[in-house]
């Protein structure tokens, strides 16, 4: 931080932060501006408002942020750790590198086991991870301003310690271990397309596991591949081909959706382009 100023005691804490920056390992985040507020008789529990143009820095690669607005309420529990108990985030005509979108919401909840069930899965603190995108644009190569895609998706996500003061304070964020996605959704230029299943984190931060990809209409999704034009043409004339061939008597198909070795590749036969990686 290169500089912050504090106000509003003894009713409230404002705190207005100049050219902050977080960072880790392989990441780092630089915010011009930013204020944080809370109510003296609610210190847990916080308002957070954030300037821009920010910079996220992964991997070595600048990734420019841009919005209209970027604000979200965190409530942290009333004990000396100080563990992150909910984030509610909303960014408003938020843009990321050549991406944009009307409306961007996110949602993040520590997510209790019920009495008597067995430890989260490798011992570590599970929480659930919700969000939606509105109107998405720029995010692939069709240059048809009118192709927007809504984006929405619910997930429990494992993490090897909780979100407390001692690891907001090193700014070294955990890195998940294991993501359970309960339902993703997809709709753009007609067609829509779900996602659920199981993934585990590599120690490369890559992606692993197959989860299931359902398309409703097979015919709707390839128009909608050659208008995005994410792959060549030749591609999606053989992706179209086993989508005719293997449909369901409903007009549906299944497939699986894998991460191997850093690449994202439908139905074991067709790449899709690099694998998602986290920082």
């Amino acid at each position: 931080v290169a500089d912050w100023h504090a106000q509003g005691f003894p009713s409230r804490f404002d705190l207005e932060i100049t050219q902050a920056e977080l960072r880790g390992p392989n990441w780092r985040w630089q915010v011009p501006q930013a204020e944080v507020m809370a109510m003296a008789w609610a210190p847990t529990k916080l308002i957070v408002w954030a300037g821009t143009p920010q910079v996220l820095t992964l991997y070595g690669q600048d990734i420019a942020i841009d919005a209209k607005d970027m604000r979200a309420n965190v409530d942290f529990k009333a004990s000396a750790s100080l563990p992150l108990e909910k984030l509610v985030a909303v960014f408003d005509a938020p843009q990321i590198g050549t991406a944009r979108a009307d409306q961007a919401r996110l949602a993040l909840q520590l997510d209790p086991l019920p009495e008597g069930a067995a430890a989260a899965p490798m011992g570590g603190t599970r929480y659930r991870i919700g969000g939606a995108i509105n109107s998405l644009t720029g995010a692939t190569a069709s240059t048809d301003p009118a192709s927007r895609a809504d984006l929405t998706w619910d997930a429990h996500i494992t993490l090897p310690v909780a979100l407390d003061k001692a690891v907001l304070e090193t700014g070294l964020l955990p890195r998940p271990q294991a993501i359970d996605l309960t339902a993703f959704t997809a709709e753009w230029s007609g067609a829509r397309m779900t996602a659920s299943g199981h993934l585990s984190v590599l120690s490369s931060g890559y992606l692993d596991g197959p989860p299931d990809l359902e398309i409703e209409d097979p015919a709707r999704f390839t128009a909608a591949l050659r208008e995005s034009a994410v792959l060549p043409a030749d591609q999606i004339r053989l992706i179209e081909k086993v989508l005719s061939a293997i449909r369901s008597r409903d007009g549906g198909v299944t497939l699986p959706l894998t991460f191997t070795r850093g690449q994202t590749v439908l139905a074991g036969l067709f790449p899709l382009g690099p694998a998602p990686r986290l920082p």
